[in-house]
């Protein structure tokens, strides 16, 4: 029980991190502050990324976003987009992120970034040469570009502020140092000048509530409901036959698992991830990720983060809401089967209540260090979570044996 005590607090320490926060105001506040980063004079006045410098005040201030950007380790990670591949020296075909929307209301998509990019090497100075695009073919969510010569760095120019997406039907409103663009960050212009920009929330950013995916998450959901009741039948029946086999088969899948993790959480960031979308093949994962839980007498998290993370390119944060909301389904089943059969095992009270009270300890905690951390801050604690697990499952797999 001590070891399903540790986990208890860890599990919900970590997930509850990974949730986002939210503060509630009795009323609307304004915030007020100078600066001397802005102005005509540095040529970052205005919110035009077009504009000579004025890239930096568009994503500075929240009202527009790049395809790419760079994380606190400096290092390039998907913003609008989700995914690249270079097809061939002078061909990069990239996807875009679903669900964006321009402060205009115009949905984002391959078109649209098509023609932001198409002005942006028309009228810049610098990108024509750091991108050295020579044509653009648009499709859907995916926008291929085909440079002139061999360009391995466009993806990280593509991060450079000049790069904002800014939906070109809305158009630029006003010139120069009072330039006003629509573009999909958290927040809109309402007045722009060479002295001043007044800004209000925008209501439909994509990035402002982490959400369940509806539609993929509930396919998870469902196939991971299934994979409890197969995976809890499957361990009642490897238990009948095998005895105290059973506890050294599980710690040495978790070891296995576990590294398989963290291995992958380490090259992450060269792993092109993919964005499963079919029906059959969510449903298909949520059942192995089911399975594997109940089987394994574990919530899954760390598994499923990583999986989520690969097959539907989800940040960490919207990782773990969905992996709670998948952990829910087939947590659910498998205990809702245990009940039915009467297989419910022997447990005493005062621990239990001990790790439910480590549980909303660790929540507590976990939404109290989520203020203060990014997802790369959220990928860091899941590396040393992820050698805690490890650790654990390797101490308990020495307990079989004494």
């Amino acid at each position: 029980m001590r070891k399903k005590l540790i986990a208890a607090v860890l599990a919900g320490a970590v997930l509850a991190a990974c949730l986002p926060v939210q503060t509630f105001a009795e009323e609307e506040k304004t915030f007020v502050y100078g600066t001397t980063g802005y102005s005509e004079e540095m040529g970052d006045a205005g919110l035009n990324p077009h504009d000579n410098y004025s890239g930096w005040s568009a994503v500075r201030y929240g009202v527009g976003e790049t395809l790419f950007k760079y994380n606190d380790n400096m290092e390039i990670e998907p913003w609008l987009a989700t995914d690249y591949e270079f097809i061939d020296d002078t061909t990069v075909k990239i996807t875009l992120r679903e669900g964006v929307k321009f402060s205009s209301g115009r949905t984002m998509d391959a078109l649209a970034v098509k023609e932001c990019l198409e002005d942006l090497i028309k009228v810049h100075d610098r990108a024509p040469s750091d991108l050295k695009i020579d044509r653009m073919e648009a499709e859907g969510m995916t926008l291929t570009i085909y440079t002139k010569e061999p360009c391995p760095a466009i993806i990280n120019y593509l991060g450079d502020p000049y790069g904002a997406i800014i939906d070109m039907e809305y158009g630029i409103q006003g010139e120069g140092g009072s330039a006003n663009v629509a573009g999909t960050g958290p927040y809109i212009a309402e007045e722009v000048s060479p002295t001043q920009i007044e800004l209000v929330k925008n209501e439909d950013y994509w990035g402002g509530e982490v959400k369940v995916e509806p539609r993929r998450g509930t396919l998870l959901a469902i196939g991971a409901a299934v994979g409890g009741v197969v995976g809890k039948e499957l361990f009642e029946l490897v238990r009948a036959s095998g005895g105290s086999a059973v506890s050294v088969a599980q710690q040495v899948m978790m070891i296995v698992l576990t590294l398989g993790v963290l291995v992958y959480t380490l090259n992450r960031p060269r792993i092109a991830a993919k964005d499963v979308k079919n029906p059959a093949a969510c449903v298909t994962i949520g059942l192995v990720l089911g399975l594997l839980s109940a089987f394994l007498g574990i919530g899954g998290g760390p598994i499923n983060l990583a999986v989520l993370y690969y097959f539907f390119s989800m940040d960490t944060k919207t990782a773990a809401l969905n992996s709670l909301y998948i952990i829910l389904f087939s947590q659910g089943a498998s205990f809702l089967n245990t009940i039915l059969r009467g297989t419910v095992p022997e447990f005493q009270w005062p621990v239990l209540i001990v790790m439910v009270i480590g549980g909303i300890v660790g929540g507590t905690l976990g939404r109290s260090i989520s203020k203060r951390l990014s997802n790369s801050g959220v990928d860091r604690l899941f590396f040393w979570l992820l050698i805690a697990i490890t650790g654990i499952s390797c101490y308990n797999l020495v307990r079989c044996f004494v």
